[in-house]
């Protein structure tokens, strides 16, 4: 059990400026700044601003820009979550000392690992196999080795606020001929400094035995057996030095309000993310680490959701698709079994029936079609030990799910009740 606590007293001002209207290529621009102060019992005075430009051509089209400092404090969580211990295992990179294999490896690496005397000293007497029950020549791991290695995850109390800025600009269409319809196509580039991240725990230990001498902070990530083989692998929040995001958001919405022999009218909305760069540096010594391609950071993501509306009646169809990636960017597609990974496609329905404006009346399903996730036992990003699939974006197995409702709306006030059922069902419709 751990307790934490901090307070936050904090002010914000923003100003919306009119600059130029109706002129020869301008209808209307406009200057917006806001500006925020916040004091945190644990990470101190902390300041953000925003500057952005909004520019209306004319009715077509307007062009909009942001540049923005931001803070992020640790909350609770970052701060105080307790240590909780996780079987999941990870590579040593002294494994294959002494061995044929040896050659393959980085002289950095290789000279670190016999720094170590528990690690020399198992490479010299040879490695017992148990399969066998004879010792092989070297430092070498086998399964029963990997079974005894976990790690511990949770909060550091001595972390400090990250910073950000943001550039943004873009362009909105609302063509005046099709009416109901808007796209908007948003540039963003986002770099944080000073990170609040837990770093991955094979990169912690490949960055500490690339560092000469064994010097890298991270090198108290982990701990080892007398017989040199990793016992333990630690992964707290720090401060790391840099993440580098950029992309492309391309979003759509269009409503029909004459659907021809259908009454009624139908919302269509749709957001396409595209990755450009997603990298990770733990230090200002690191190599940055572009995660484009994997899981949990696709190149693209598209939503897509429909909703027809006629009188009393809502019916939704919610469509989320994840183009194809693989569990490590840092290997090829094809480097081991069920590191590819397919795009999925998600697709959520729901009707509503609101015959007064106080009851709601509705049913649905999630995951209509069942999906599965992409199977990847003891993959790099497996969600939890034992789930078997890679990537926490992907639903469970078997998540298809039956719900159904009532709500009800009474008072001035608009204070509702709500009574939810659902079933999942496993074994009939998977």
């Amino acid at each position: 059990r751990t307790r934490g606590a901090y307070d936050v007293t904090g002010g914000y001002a923003e100003v919306l400026v009119p600059l130029i209207s109706d002129v020869f290529l301008i209808q209307d621009l406009s200057f917006e700044f806001a500006y925020r102060l916040d004091d945190y019992s644990t990470a101190g005075k902390v300041d953000a601003s925003k500057f952005g430009v909004n520019w209306t051509l004319n009715d077509q089209f307007r062009f909009r820009a942001v540049l923005a400092d931001s803070v992020r404090a640790p909350d609770i969580s970052d701060l105080f979550a307790g240590q909780a211990q996780t079987y999941v295992s990870i590579d040593d990179p002294c494994n294959g000392l002494g061995t044929a294999n040896e050659g393959d490896m980085d002289p950095i690496v290789v000279a670190n690992c016999y720094s170590i005397p528990s690690v020399a000293a198992t490479t010299a007497a040879g490695s017992y196999n148990p399969d066998t029950g004879e010792i092989e020549d070297g430092f070498v791991y086998f399964q029963p080795d990997f079974q005894t290695i976990s790690g511990f995850v949770g909060g550091n109390p001595n972390l400090s606020e990250e910073t950000a800025e943001t550039t943004t600009f873009g362009v909105v269409w609302t063509p005046p001929y099709i009416e109901g319809l808007a796209i908007s196509v948003d540039y963003y580039d986002i770099q944080i400094d000073d990170v609040i991240s837990s770093v991955d725990r094979t990169q912690l230990i490949n960055e500490c035995f690339e560092t000469p001498g064994l010097t890298d902070f991270q090198c108290d990530a982990h701990t080892r057996f007398p017989s040199g083989k990793i016992q333990y692998w630690y992964s707290f929040g720090i401060n790391q030095s840099l993440l580098s995001s950029e992309g492309i958001d391309i979003a759509a919405t269009y409503r029909i309000d004459d659907l021809w022999l259908l009454p009624g009218s139908l919302n269509m909305n749709m957001l396409w993310t595209h990755r450009i760069k997603h990298e990770y540096l733990t230090t200002v010594d690191s190599d940055p680490f572009d995660s484009v391609g994997e899981v949990g950071y696709n190149d693209d993501k598209v939503k897509l959701t429909l909703v027809w509306e006629s009188d009393n009646w809502l019916w939704s169809i919610d469509n989320t698709w994840y183009s194809k990636a693989q569990d490590d960017a840092a290997y090829p597609r094809d480097d081991y079994m069920y590191q590819a990974v397919d795009s999925i496609l998600y697709v959520d329905t729901q009707v509503r029936f609101m015959p007064t404006d106080s009851w709601q009346f509705y049913i649905g399903v999630d995951n209509v079609f069942n999906q599965d996730p992409p199977y990847c036992p003891n993959c790099k990003n497996e969600p939890s030990p034992g789930s078997h699939y890679t990537g926490s974006q992907y639903r469970p197995w078997s998540s298809r799910f039956f719900y159904g409702g009532i709500k009800w709306s009474f008072g001035k006030d608009g204070r509702s009740e709500e009574r939810r059922v659902g079933k999942e069902c496993r074994s009939r419709w998977s």
